[in-house]
């Protein structure tokens, strides 16, 4: 998955990371208001989001690490161009066979999410930053 050979006995997993100096903690999918292991990223010109089942690292790789990542579909903005508001379903299938389920941290936008389940989907909001 990470387009490399590697003995498994040098991957080491973590819960949590400090990227660009935020918290983020892996496996807290399902708390609310706040979840620190949603993430956003940028793929191909767009933001996305997910959340962080396990942070990872490679032993004697130059990677600062990565994440395991289970994705959130592709965001809607119901507000059109005011991209404030964004909603999510829980169907990530079509980012996961896009990007698949592994990013880079450095892929990873240091901005916390907070979430608000909405039926079958999610409204996020980004506590900086934008959305593309």
């Amino acid at each position: 998955m990470l387009g490399s050979c590697v003995d498994t006995f040098q991957i080491n997993a973590f819960s949590t990371a400090y990227i660009m100096g935020v918290h983020f903690r892996a496996g807290q999918w399902g708390s609310y208001p706040t979840c620190s292991s949603v993430i956003t990223c940028v793929v191909n010109g767009r933001s996305v989001y997910g959340y962080v089942n396990k942070f990872l690292h490679i032993g004697n790789d130059t990677c600062p690490g990565y994440a395991s990542v289970t994705w959130f579909g592709i965001p809607q903005y119901p507000l059109g161009s005011n991209r404030l508001e964004v909603v999510v379903s829980c169907d990530g299938s079509v980012l996961d066979r896009e990007v698949g389920c592994i990013v880079r941290v450095d892929q990873i936008d240091p901005s916390p999410v907070v979430i608000e389940p909405d039926g079958d989907n999610y409204r996020m909001m980004r506590q900086s930053g934008f959305d593309r």
